[in-house]
């Protein structure tokens, strides 16, 4: 009956978005259409990519059957049978049943479920719980630009991280001064993704990741990196995907909704710690973490290189958001890139025509200028940008390369296909757009035309293997 329900929903959507639900126009406030509609968009997408996920295979894990130790169809929703709830079984990561693996399946709908109503993307309770292992079908999909077909599905396990108090100001008539209530139920869990190709492997690298979404998004953005995982945990990475505290309301509980710069740079330094902390217990080495980021989750990543670059080894920064007063100062000057205004206004809480030189946010969210005159030298950057970029200016990482460069005393020249900043280096790729690193054939691709599509596949080549510091194994296969 579940599943019906549903299905019933799903068709009610889409009917909606067709136009076809002419009684709910009637009925419904231009917000409830305007959310409905972007429902409807989601788990029409999210129903039709099960048939579009790349082939990959992944470590095998083993079960007893009939007396045998054999390898377990893990991804096999019908050999689970029909229970719901999470299999009754037993796993193992070795071949005669000896090493256990807690592991359970993750079903396709479900997996839908969370994507479409995004209060409860990032609350996988029964895998934090169980501290169980899954394969989530996110790290699938035919989204990233670079081919998957060599790649193996990692596992996903989750853990929460980090978890904070929220209220919310009230104002009650007479009284004029505002109180403090609590927001919801009071207490907002954040929760890691952590992915690794084999659940037992004790070689791995930390690779802390940061999705994009304007600070006010999740459900898309985050399905979109983790779309790339595989070509880093099948590099030896773990790589650690926080959930965090969001500037605006709608893709996220109440509780962890309307959080402000406050917040979400507090939850960045909670994962940047709790992932020192943890590594090992993953079966990482102990020492610098690495970082990547998309957007405006680079804001939060460059966050982290300013206040504890002792932690960092390097970072990959793709079409970011680094400096908060030149952005603005171009947006006011010149005018467009409205996404970047909206990131701004929703950090800053004014409108740009109204913010002062001397607000404290502009100051703390101006990282490159806070890197130019730092004491400490800051961890390495690789930065990748689009010429047609018409969301966030190249000049963002232009201005990033010229910093760099600057503290290593050195002229900005070409290297390649990329631009030297000291330890720092830039490919601006001028067909490519935002989001440069994904392609959905036949229907968009920011990376541009076949010649730019080429061109942004060598420098994400190059990036994947800069994380590593294999310059030499660069010079082999992206030469290619």
């Amino acid at each position: 009956m579940r599943r019906y329900l549903i299905f019933l929903v799903f068709i009610l959507l889409s009917l909606s978005l067709s136009g076809c639900g002419s009684f709910w126009e009637l009925v419904m406030t231009d917000e409830e259409k305007r959310l409905l509609r972007n429902s409807a968009r989601e788990a029409a997408a999210c129903q039709i990519s099960r048939a579009a996920q790349a082939p990959m295979g992944h470590k095998s894990l083993y079960t007893y059957t009939q007396g045998s130790c054999v390898a377990a169809p893990l991804r096999d929703e019908v050999w689970y049978g029909q229970d719901e709830q999470t299999p009754q079984r037993r796993f193992y990561g070795d071949l005669f049943c000896q090493q256990p693996v807690q592991f359970q399946l993750t079903r396709y709908h479900r997996f839908c479920q969370d994507y479409v109503f995004s209060e409860r993307l990032g609350r996988d309770q029964s895998l934090e719980l169980k501290r169980a292992w899954t394969l989530n079908p996110a790290s699938r999909f035919r989204l990233p630009l670079v081919r998957q077909y060599s790649f193996e599905q990692p596992f996903m396990t989750t853990r929460i991280y980090n978890v904070v108090s929220v209220s919310e100001e009230k104002v009650f008539l007479p009284r004029t001064e505002p109180l403090h209530l609590r927001k919801g139920s009071g207490r907002c869990e954040l929760q890691m993704r952590i992915y690794k190709a084999n659940p037992l492997s004790k070689k791995g690298k930390s690779l802390l990741v940061f999705h994009g979404g304007g600070g006010h998004q999740r459900g898309f953005h985050s399905l979109a990196l983790e779309s790339r995982i595989p070509e880093f945990t099948n590099q030896g990475f773990t790589v650690y995907m926080p959930f965090y505290r969001l500037l605006g309301e709608g893709d996220t509980t109440k509780e962890c909704s309307n959080a402000g710069w406050s917040g979400i740079k507090g939850d960045a330094a909670a994962a940047l710690k709790w992932v020192s902390k943890n590594q090992q217990q993953f079966g990482d080495q102990e020492g610098k973490i690495s970082l990547l980021a998309q957007g405006s989750g680079a804001l939060m990543a460059g966050w982290l290189m300013t206040e504890s670059p002792d932690l960092i080894a390097r970072s990959v920064m793709l079409y970011p958001i680094l400096d908060s007063a030149s952005l603005r100062l171009k947006i006011l000057k010149e005018g467009g890139y409205e996404e970047s205004r909206a990131v701004l206004e929703r950090i800053l809480k004014q409108k740009l025509e109204d913010v002062s030189d001397d607000n404290l946010i502009l100051h703390e969210t101006s990282l490159l200028a806070r890197i130019a005159v730092s004491a400490k030298t800051p961890p390495p950057m690789f930065l990748l940008h689009g010429g047609r970029d018409r969301r966030v200016p190249a000049q963002q990482s232009i201005l990033a390369c010229s910093i760099y460069a600057k503290r290593a005393k050195i002229v900005m020249k070409k290297q390649g296909d990329a631009v030297n900043c000291g330890a720092s280096l830039l490919h601006l790729l001028p067909g490519a757009g935002y989001q440069l690193d994904y392609c959905l054939q036949g229907v968009d691709c920011p990376a541009g035309d076949s010649l730019s599509r080429q061109q942004v596949n060598v420098a994400l080549a190059h990036a994947n293997y800069w994380l590593l510091g294999e310059t030499v194994a660069l010079n082999k296969e992206v030469g290619k």
